[in-house]
């Protein structure tokens, strides 16, 4: 039974104009943020149904879950290269930003892991 509830978790999530539900945020994200998520797997945007497949699933401690979905949130902030409006959608302060983008620079992915709480 657990191998069944796990495979339909791993199952696409339906993308619904440009939004998925994601796991490690448990809230709806842009779709953009996805294509930097370290736990994406599939993306099928071609087809009617659109569909997303990641392996997180919730499977993961929750700091961890708050440390990838900040480097995710940097990765994008990079890409669109205004700051304002991804601390915007993603629901964080601009002060927030640049406080963990200083510690993740300085003590990566280990550093974000030891706060306790990121958002």
């Amino acid at each position: 039974m657990a191998t069944e509830n796990k495979r339909r978790e791993q199952q696409g999530k339906d993308v619904i104009g440009e939004w998925v539900w994601c796991s490690l945020q448990k809230k709806h994200i842009n779709i953009d943020a996805c294509f930097y998520c370290p736990f994406l797997e599939s993306i099928d945007l071609d087809h009617r149904k659109r569909t997303l497949t990641c392996h997180s699933n919730g499977l993961i401690a929750e700091e961890d879950r708050e440390a990838y979905a900040f480097i995710r949130i940097l990765n994008v902030a990079e890409l669109y290269g205004n700051v304002n409006q991804v601390c915007r959608e993603m629901g964080i302060t601009r002060y927030q930003f640049y406080k963990y983008k200083r510690i993740y620079e300085r003590q990566g992915l280990a550093g974000l892991k030891a706060i306790q709480k990121l958002f």
